[in-house]
């Protein structure tokens, strides 16, 4: 592969890429997504994998995938929206180019997975405390300003410990203020919970407390509508 080099705020960036994978998440054309465990624990590592002469040229203007990621994750908890921290960062040298990656400490499962589950949903403080958790990430996103056009379930991670919720893969972030993108947002949230198995009620909770805290334009009903609230 090369060599690497890295920006890191955990010890030996490097060999958290060169380290073992413990589980594999995600590998397309794009990027690959894998976990690997070191004395300091537990770090899931984003690699992007399309053509490293285009992620040179990229990185060189500032442009590339993974500066956005860095420049949004630190951004948005600027304005106190829980985006998990970027632990570490990095590129490995491949032939002329490069192959950028990111790195983040573990933390619990996704809302994707935390739904899916099942088991969680039993506990109804647990369920109703998550829910306003991710609405509270939602809302301060649209009263911030910001739109996102990849806000899913899968984006939201959840330590069944802590009950801690927050936001990754940022980097789809933008700056807007424009009612139908907040739309999109909730619309896009909303039916990929639904996707999950969430409840209609749960969803509608979720929604609630996102409109009781920033200004959107219509009433709930009018919202529900225009997002399909439906099971």
């Amino acid at each position: 592969m090369g060599s690497s080099t890295s920006t890191s705020h955990v010890s030996d960036g490097p060999s958290l890429v060169a380290a073992p994978r413990d589980k594999t998440y995600k590998i397309d054309a794009r990027s690959q997504v894998w976990r690997v465990r070191n004395d300091d624990g537990a770090f899931v590592i984003k690699r992007f994998e399309f053509s490293p002469i285009k992620q040179l040229i990229y990185a060189c203007v500032g442009a590339h995938p993974a500066q956005w990621e860095q420049r949004w994750s630190r951004i948005l908890r600027e304005h106190g929206i829980d985006v998990l921290p970027i632990a570490s960062h990095g590129s490995q040298r491949v032939g002329v180019g490069i192959k950028r990656w990111l790195a983040t400490r573990e933390q619990g499962m996704s809302l994707w997975n935390w739904i899916d589950d099942g088991q969680h949903l039993c506990d109804r403080a647990n369920r109703v405390a998550v829910t306003r958790r991710v609405a509270n990430i939602t809302a301060g996103l649209i009263h911030a300003g910001f739109f996102n056009r990849d806000l899913k379930t899968a984006n939201f991670l959840v330590d069944p410990a802590t009950g801690r919720v927050a936001l990754i893969d940022v980097g789809a972030t933008r700056r807007s203020r424009r009612r139908e993108n907040a739309m999109r947002m909730l619309a896009k949230l909303n039916a990929t919970a639904r996707h999950n198995g969430a409840s209609r009620t749960d969803r509608l909770r979720c929604l609630l407390a996102i409109i009781n805290q920033c200004a959107l334009i219509g009433d709930w009903k009018t919202i529900a509508r225009e997002i399909d609230m439906t099971d």
